[in-house]
């Protein structure tokens, strides 16, 4: 996972603009009394740099001063530095755009006093607000322009801050290479230089990088080496922030108190110290190691801390990790949506500083989230980002994490083949972290031949015997070392052959399963579609028997109930309405069974297909006159439109039912005095015939059509009379269309009425 590093850019912009070993406070403020002028501004932009960290308001008040004596005298040059320090306390204070109002004046200054050291730093200072902003790119450019500016004026110490700052937005940003090269070339110019802080900090910024690409033994080098500098000069704070990183080495030996303990004590340490980054920075270790050993609820209460330590700093980069680890608490404490929540609220964050590194981690935590939900096309999309992000910087780690997430995705989905090649990666890549051990191991033992090899050399130079001698000694040290390295070599290949002799068993073992998972994954996936139809089916049967076919019963029983007790003080008129209620019900019942019959049927498959050469005017003339009756009592017209010589060979007996239960909801959507078209035609290719039922009734929405026509909604609207249905009518319909081989479309617009056609083929 993410390990995090920032330096304090305000200590590092002050620590280049006087020397680093400067006198302490309490002399400093005692020569300050007794000075004036020029000499007097100097001192108090001392001051101010020095308490800039522990007593902001004394830092305003010298660097205030210094600038008004500057001033005084016209010292472009010491107002351009004035106000550089001046807008440092307003950094500070994350007073952002009263900082950048005072560079701006400042580096106005700087051009006119001609000094272009100053100036540069003052362009440096900018960059680093605008990397706050998210403007990465631009930051960049002005670091290289004042690195320009350091190395043509001979100002090697800040230039080696440009160089470092450079690197850290490429470390931010996760291109990890990039930044270990500019770290090392800052180094190297602070080596020669003999700056032991900045030297400490170069190679704790060195020891991240080398932390994030995997290779932990280097990383573990640099901050070892990083933290005895810290101790000779006693930075405290530094001392703090390597602590934390000697920390996560232990805690991914899975040396947990050693990792606590590291953790624990520099918080302590910040704590006591006043040092709010270094609690940020503790908080978040913390929060690392209590998801590591999976207490969430702890995990959530550090991680939460440093999220808002973090905000108040506009540090974006840890910002987004911190919001990641609060998902994956949320997600180990099982609450999936907020975990979700705060994974993409962390990509949203990297967004505004292009942290590839950090939306990779996220995009492979959404990706594991959704596996675990079961959705896996979500799950490989998210992977699949994550992958991307990572980019040329995706170290062998994540390179391995990702590649298992696959081969776990895939077997959960049955892509075995895409699951073993990922798993084949997976164990290359954990393997080749092995190799490169090796690796690192075989250049050090070079090195360090190499120097031994110097050293014998220029103690034996004192005659030619002991030169020759030497030679011999080296030669065969040479000797030796090229045997070595050859039966390393060997011993590779033949630890390579053997893991490929295992894999090749292996591969055939897979495959062989693979096979016999398929045959029972496919008759597993058609007994369950079996099982499935049939639930359905049933459920469906008891849906309709519990509630459509009661209602029926109901009125007819109700209106039979008061019939029979009530029938000596009716009148006739009264008796003909109850009987024709009866009647109406008697019919509805009838209706539906017959449908419900058929229906069954169609859902056990025992329907039986029985083809014959059908005239359509004569199969439509039939239904007219089967609806005529239903048509008459509300006035509407049913025309007629076919061709003579349209035929089919279809079922009859199905092909009319189809064309009376679209007819019977015609009639029961139209208004009395309205008309319905029944009409027959051949398609345009001639290879179909569309049977369409017409009205100009009342319509349907949208919306309903949609999904009366895509789903298996059987719910029921009243006529235009207030007649019942059961909504099986049109269910079936489609179900009969479908065995007969054909398809069925909709048209409607409310107020104007519908249209639906069957389109059957000719043969």
């Amino acid at each position: 996972m993410i390990k995090l590093l920032i330096l304090n850019i305000l200590i590092v912009s002050s620590v280049f603009v006087f020397p680093q070993d400067v006198p302490s406070l309490d002399s400093l403020m005692r020569v300050v009394e007794n000075q004036s002028g020029e000499v007097r501004a100097k001192t108090l932009l001392v001051l101010s740099s020095e308490t800039r960290l522990k007593d902001l308001a004394r830092s305003y008040t010298y660097a205030r001063e210094a600038l008004s004596i500057f001033t005084s005298l016209g010292n472009f040059s010491g107002k351009a530095k004035a106000g550089l320090e001046l807008a440092l306390c307003y950094f500070n204070e994350q007073k952002y755009s009263e900082s950048t109002r005072t560079l701006n004046i400042a580096m106005s200054d700087a051009r006119s006093g001609k000094d272009s050291v100053t100036y540069a730093y003052i362009i440096t200072s900018l960059a680093d607000i605008i990397e706050k902003e998210g403007r990465t790119d631009e930051a960049i450019r002005l670091h290289e322009e004042a690195f320009g500016i350091m190395m043509r004026f001979g100002e090697e110490r800040g230039a080696s801050v440009e160089l470092a700052s450079i690197g850290l937005i490429y470390w931010r940003r996760g291109d990890n290479l990039p930044a270990l090269k500019l770290f090392r070339e800052a180094y190297e110019i602070r080596k020669k230089l003999g700056l032991k802080r900045s030297m400490a900090m170069a190679l704790n910024n060195i020891g991240v990088v080398y932390w994030r690409m995997g290779i932990y033994e280097k990383a573990f080098e640099a901050y070892s080496e990083s933290y005895e500098l810290r101790k000779t000069v006693n930075d405290v704070r530094g001392m703090i922030i390597t602590t934390n990183n000697i920390g996560l080495i232990f805690l991914k030996l899975r040396n947990f108190p050693k990792a606590h303990e590291h953790f624990s004590g520099a918080l302590l340490d910040s704590r006591k110290d006043s040092y709010i980054f270094g609690e940020a920075y503790s908080h978040f270790n913390l929060a690392d190691y209590y998801l590591t050993i999976e207490k969430y609820d702890s995990a959530l209460i550090h991680a939460s801390i440093s999220v808002s330590l973090y905000n108040s700093f506009k540090e974006h980069n840890s910002v987004a990790n911190g919001m990641n680890y609060i998902g994956r608490a949320q997600q180990g404490l099982g609450n999936l949506q907020l975990a979700e929540k705060y994974f993409l609220a962390a990509i949203d964050t990297a967004n505004i500083i292009d942290d590839k590194f950090s939306k990779s981690a996220s995009y492979h935590a959404l990706a594991i989230l959704y596996m675990g939900k079961g959705k896996f096309n979500d799950a490989l999309r998210y992977g699949k980002l994550a992958e991307f992000n990572a980019g040329s910087s995706n170290t062998t780690q994540l390179s391995a994490d990702l590649n298992l997430f696959y081969s776990e995705i895939y077997r959960r989905t049955g892509d075995y083949r895409n699951a073993y090649n990922a798993l084949s990666t997976y164990t290359a890549l954990r393997d080749s972290q092995s190799v490169e051990r090796l690796n690192h191991s075989m250049v050090n033992w070079q090195i360090q031949y190499e120097i031994q090899s110097v050293e014998k050399e220029n103690l034996l130079l004192k005659t030619e015997k002991e030169v020759a001698e030497a030679n011999l000694r080296n030669a065969t040290l040479f000797r030796n070392f090229l045997i070595l390295i050859v039966f390393l070599i060997l011993g590779s290949f033949i630890w390579i052959y053997i893991l490929y002799k295992k894999n090749q068993k292996a591969d055939t073992a897979v495959r062989q399963q693979r096979e016999e998972l398929k045959h029972l994954n496919e008759e597993l996936a058609h007994q369950n579609s079996a099982l499935e139809e049939t639930n359905k089916t049933k459920d469906k049967l008891f849906s309709i028997i519990s509630h459509d076919l009661t209602s029926p019963f109901q009125a007819l029983l109700g209106n039979s109930e008061i019939l029979l007790s009530d029938i000596d003080n009716m009148s006739k008129t009264e008796i003909k309405e109850f009987a024709g209620d009866i009647e109406k019900a008697s019919k509805n019942l009838l209706h539906l069974t017959r449908n419900l019959l058929t229906w069954s049927r169609v859902q056990t498959n025992r329907i039986t297909i029985k083809p014959e050469n059908i005239i359509a005017a004569d199969l439509i003339g039939n239904v007219r006159d089967l609806a005529a009756l239903q048509a008459g009592v509300k006035g509407i017209s049913i025309t007629i439109s076919v061709n003579g010589t349209v035929q089919i060979y279809s079922d009859r007996q199905i092909l009319s039912n189809i064309l009376l239960n679209l007819l019977s909801n015609a009639i029961k959507f139209t208004e009395s005095g309205g008309v319905i078209n029944l009409s027959a035609a051949h398609s345009g290719d001639k290879h179909h015939v569309l049977l369409t039922v017409a009205d100009n009734g009342v319509g349907i929405e949208p919306e309903r059509l949609k999904m009366m026509m895509e789903t298996q909604d059987s719910s029921s609207t009243e006529g235009t009379n207030r007649e019942k249905g059961t909504g099986l009518g049109f269910l079936l319909t489609k179900e009969l269309v479908h065995k007969l081989g054909g398809t069925i479309s909709g048209e409607s617009t409310l107020g104007q009425g519908s249209s639906f056609t069957v389109s059957l083929p000719v043969n």
